[in-house]
């Protein structure tokens, strides 16, 4: 076969010497100082199935926001805001523009619906007010649901009521229309209830129904029952009359609301009201940053996110123009703009910003709440001039409860000291043996070589949090300005019973 014959091809040959010659190179101690030039892991990827459900975003102070999202069971509370920053000596403290996340709340259940005064007629009596854990909400969901707190749109917690229609009596209401046809009607059926209503959509009746039908065999039932709307067009014409009307001469119907759904099988259609119960675990709460903070060597000073420093060049969010209906018209927003205690249920959702910091340099940070039961982070840093020892670029302050991490190891961890795990990937998942919540974080892993110990990431445990670090640079010798970075974090949040 000839293996030891030289080749003779030209075009081999050239290639064949230009391979030798770059392999022949090595590389010079200025392009591995270089964060231009070094190679470096970026953040792995979420694991397993990938879902992206509807969630709801409600702005309920001046540059905050809270987010409910599906997570693997049931829901997470998001919050994110600009306050309590650090105003210690060790920070540049003065502004904290920066639009931060401060909190991640397991939540059993969220919902949505629609509900409003009659336009005609009047409800005979309330049979049920709304409240925060009601008889009527366990007689749907079930009477496992005991969660003594709630976020709402209107900030009681409330959820919906249960209204008696009289009998041979019908209530009218003024429904604008969207772009989703299908709708419902919640409603209670008992053996004391009427046996015949109408539902009538611009005068025509579309359904009739048996509320008795729906009872259980020993007691009342809540039941959903679906009918369509007209969807809406370009015609100057959008709004729409749904009555309601009690056939029964002598018995009253029990009427609760329109478009009544669990936030993941919300599929479109009108909704003014929104309802999340709280449940007091977290996986994350507490003081502290959960992204990034950068020591200025020559202040003496740490700068960005919690430590401060920083003020806001560029700040939007994507917001849904509800007049026009479900997803139609979403557009990217300035967060200013974005009317305070309003809210909208949206398919994705990210926060973009850009900030100054300190006058010496640019953060240009993005949100992404896109995917169930996480939220991603993505970093540019631009023009940087901070000469720094320690540059944290995956802070996460988890709950002080998750004293345990099973990835890369399986170990407990130690009070008031620095745990280490030396492994190269960039994951570790930390978790809450008591309430079974984990937390997974995944980030961008650089090379190692400028610092000490705390190079490695590491979690350290305390009465406030157990906080996980990680960063590019941290604990060296000497300053090094980094002029330019990208690093991203991604969070992962699970319920394992």
């Amino acid at each position: 076969m000839g293996y030891g014959k030289k080749n003779s091809n030209p075009i081999i040959v050239d290639i064949s010497e230009a391979v030798s010659t770059q392999l022949a190179e090595k590389p010079s101690k200025a392009d591995f100082l270089s964060y231009q030039t070094i190679p470096y892991n970026p953040m792995p990827p979420k694991q397993g199935l990938k879902t992206s459900n509807p969630k709801i975003v409600r702005k309920t102070d001046n540059n905050e926001f809270v987010v409910i999202q599906k997570t693997n069971k049931g829901y997470l509370l998001y919050t994110l805001n600009t306050k309590n920053g650090d105003t210690g000596v060790t920070s540049v403290g003065v502004n904290w523009d920066l639009i931060r996340l401060k909190k991640v709340e397991y939540s059993s259940l969220s919902y949505v619906w629609w509900d409003a005064n009659p336009t005609i007629g009047t409800f005979a009596s309330t049979f049920s007010a709304a409240g925060i854990n009601t008889s009527q909400e366990q007689g749907y969901f079930g009477s496992a649901l005991t969660s003594g707190s709630a976020i709402s749109d209107d900030g009681t917690g409330n959820g919906f009521s249960v209204k008696t229609l009289g009998a041979s009596s019908s209530v009218t209401f003024t429904i604008e229309s969207s772009y989703e046809a299908l709708t419902n009607i919640l409603f209670m059926g008992s053996s004391g209830s009427s046996n015949s209503v109408d539902i009538l959509v611009n005068g025509v009746v579309v359904k009739n129904f048996n509320p008795q039908s729906y009872r259980l065999p020993d007691q009342g039932n809540y039941a959903v029952l679906n009918f369509d709307l007209p969807r809406a067009n370009f015609s100057t014409e959008k709004n729409l009359t749904v009555e309601i009307r009690n056939n029964d001469a002598t018995r009253v119907f029990y009427f609760c609301c329109f478009n009544f759904n669990e936030l993941k099988n919300y599929n479109g259609g009108r909704v003014n009201k929104f309802k999340a119960f709280q449940s007091g675990k977290h996986f994350i709460n507490g003081a502290g940053a959960n992204d990034y903070a950068i020591y200025d060597s020559d202040l003496g000073k740490w700068v960005g996110s919690f430590h401060g420093g920083e003020t806001s060049e560029y700040a939007k969010v994507p917001w849904k123009n509800l007049v026009d209906g479900y997803e139609e018209t979403q557009t990217l927003t300035d967060v200013a703009t974005v009317p305070l205690s309003s809210w909208c249920v949206l398919n994705e959702f990210h926060l973009m910003q850009k900030t100054n910091l300190n006058n010496k340099g640019n953060m240009t940070s993005v949100f992404d709440f896109s995917t169930d039961g996480s939220m991603e982070m993505k970093f540019g840093l631009s023009n940087c001039t901070i000469n720094t020892v320690n540059f944290y670029t995956a802070l996460t302050c988890t709950h002080k409860d998750f004293l345990h991490v099973v990835f890369p190891e399986i170990a407990s961890i130690t009070t008031n000291a620095n745990n280490y795990f030396r492994q190269a990937m960039g994951e570790i998942t930390q978790r809450n043996s008591a309430e079974l919540l984990d937390l997974n974080i995944r980030y961008t892993t650089f090379n190692r070589y400028r610092g000490d110990s705390r190079i490695n990431p590491y979690v350290t445990q305390n009465v406030d949090y157990s906080k996980f670090y990680y960063g590019v640079v941290a604990g060296d010798a000497s300053p090094i300005n980094i002029q330019s970075l990208t690093f991203a974090k991604g969070l992962d949040f699970s319920v394992r019973k």
